[in-house]
């Protein structure tokens, strides 16, 4: 009961509160609840085969704006390496006053998306491919996701 109350707010708070510099129509939805879209939204017009480049987990004050040059990104709670894929996990803690967010960012375009990310439980980010000896190639694809 209390996860569903959970994901309903949730759910609630992304559908209402979504930020970004344009907005798309909707966030991705799979087995999160909040994920950043593999490309960039079609609505921005920059073309074809724009992926998602960079994600990362804000925190800040409520009400705070982000400067778009240093954004205040966390630290992951966890990294681990699973075959060839690399993970970053954040644990997702609500404080009175702080405001989370996903920031995804794309290759091509200076434009980016914030989706609002209060009262998700905890996002994960998977980057691939991953050597242990080389770490990452010039080339990677990645996701950020949370539930």
């Amino acid at each position: 009961m209390i996860r569903s109350l959970a994901a309903l707010t949730a759910t609630t708070l992304l559908t209402a509160a979504a930020i970004a510099h344009a907005a798309p129509k909707e966030p991705t939805f799979s087995k999160y609840l909040l994920e950043c879209p593999s490309e960039a939204p079609s609505s921005w017009g920059v073309g074809d085969n724009r992926p998602l480049q960079q994600s990362a987990v804000l925190d800040l004050p409520t009400g705070q704006t982000i400067d778009d040059k240093s954004p205040p990104s966390l630290a992951p709670d966890t990294s681990f390496e699973a075959g060839k894929t690399w993970h970053n996990v954040w644990q997702m803690k609500d404080s009175p006053g702080r405001s989370h967010l996903i920031e995804c960012r794309y290759s091509g375009t200076t434009r980016i998306l914030r989706w609002k990310a209060d009262g998700l439980q905890q996002c994960e980010q998977i980057i691939e491919p991953y050597d242990p000896k080389k770490g990452f190639p010039a080339k990677t694809r990645q996701s950020l996701g949370c539930e």
